[in-house]
């Protein structure tokens, strides 16, 4: 029995139609969930981006919080331990026969800065506090064949010490600041932006240091290599601590280079007033028998002025309807005539003229981030 041709052609027709439903329904769905999903990548990138939002979109409260690292070198004056001299050369000869002087070299350390502000206090003035804290420290050696003579002993030592000196040298230094400034815009397409400010500094500048005279054992024809003669040790550990606080002026700048790229720095001076507490204790064992001899100093009204300069890149983006500030440059810090360690006369033991002053200096590179809300 053969098919009925219009049963079959109405068959075919009616099947093609629910296969085309099915193809369609599946299309759509898949495009819906394409779309969907293009919408949620466009939302996301959304959130990050350089090009010109909405103020409503944008939430700005006028503050910023923020933190740098630092990467910095500290330079310091009247950091020698020991002096190389001549064979014959003892405490009583003359400084002229001096051949080399040894110095602590202070190493490459890291740091960090935070810092808080507010935008438009009372309508103009930004109020900006920032907490900076760096440490570094050094050790170092020398070993001669010939006496060596140190310019810090508080007690001078026996003509058999000083052929195996070392120092432990650390510096602790933070710093405090809170400062109001005022925004002075230059035009709308200039790009250039003044920031006068004035405030209060402080830092606290601590130092401590451990150093060792020795005697050795000579080996013949190998200095470097000749074991320490525990009998004789002389050690002197010293302690220096300067707080000081005072007024600060200065004046900062921005400069946009093109849409949230800018060139930015800053030039500060500060007077400190504060106290310094400077303590010597020096240790002597000579066969079996320890002499301790301790000096302090303090001085309770010491001056500081202070210099800061400051220069670097920043590029300011939209992170989430929130600004996002990266930033990296130079900087260079230096409070002038800070206490350093005593210094003693050696015709007279145990006798100092008092507090020596020498600069501390801190340069070095810098990079964090902020954000604005």
């Amino acid at each position: 029995m053969r098919p009925d041709p219009h049963l079959l052609t109405i068959f075919i027709v009616h099947n093609f139609e629910h296969y085309l439903r099915l193809l369609t329904h599946d299309m759509e769905e898949t495009m819906r969930s394409i779309k969907n999903s293009i919408l949620i990548l466009l939302s996301a990138a959304g959130c990050l981006t350089l090009s010109p939002v909405g103020a409503a979109e944008i939430c700005e409260c006028g503050f910023t919080i923020g933190g740098d690292y630092l990467y910095w070198s500290p330079c310091l004056s009247n950091l020698h331990f020991a002096a190389e001299g001549q064979s014959s050369f003892t405490e009583e000869s003359n400084v002229s026969n001096i051949v080399n002087y040894h110095f602590i070299d202070p190493d490459w350390n890291g740091g960090f800065r935070l810092y808080l502000g507010k935008e438009d206090l009372c309508g103009c003035f930004d109020v900006m506090a920032t907490y900076t804290n760096f440490s570094s420290k050094c050790f170092d050696s020398i070993v001669n064949k010939d006496p060596l003579l140190s310019l810090t002993w508080p007690t001078p030592l026996p003509v058999e010490y000083g052929r195996y000196a070392t120092t432990d040298w650390k510096i602790d230094f933070q710093r405090a600041e809170l400062v109001v400034g005022y925004s002075i815009e230059f035009g709308k397409g200039c790009g250039l932006c003044l920031k006068p400010f004035a405030g209060a500094d402080y830092a606290s500048i601590c130092q401590d240091r451990i150093d060792k005279m020795h005697d050795v054992k000579p080996i013949e024809g190998d200095d470097k290599n000749s074991p320490v003669d525990p009998s004789l040790t002389n050690t002197l550990t010293r302690s220096l601590d300067y707080k000081g606080i005072g007024p600060m002026v200065g004046i900062g700048y921005d400069f946009e280079l093109f849409e949230g790229l800018s060139t930015f720095g800053k030039a500060s001076l500060s007077l400190l007033v504060g106290k310094a507490d400077i303590e010597d204790e020096q240790e002597i064992f000579n066969n079996g028998t320890t002499t301790v001899n301790v000096q302090k100093y303090k001085d309770k009204c010491v001056c500081v002025p202070g210099v800061h300069l400051q220069t670097g890149l920043s590029l300011k983006t939209l992170v989430c309807n929130k600004w996002l500030l990266l930033r990296a440059g130079y900087e260079y810090l230096q409070y002038i005539h800070a206490p350093s360690h005593l210094m003693y006369n050696t015709e007279s033991p145990g006798s100092f003229t008092g507090l020596n002053h020498n600069s501390v200096t801190f340069q070095g590179f810098f990079g964090g981030v902020a954000f604005s809300f």
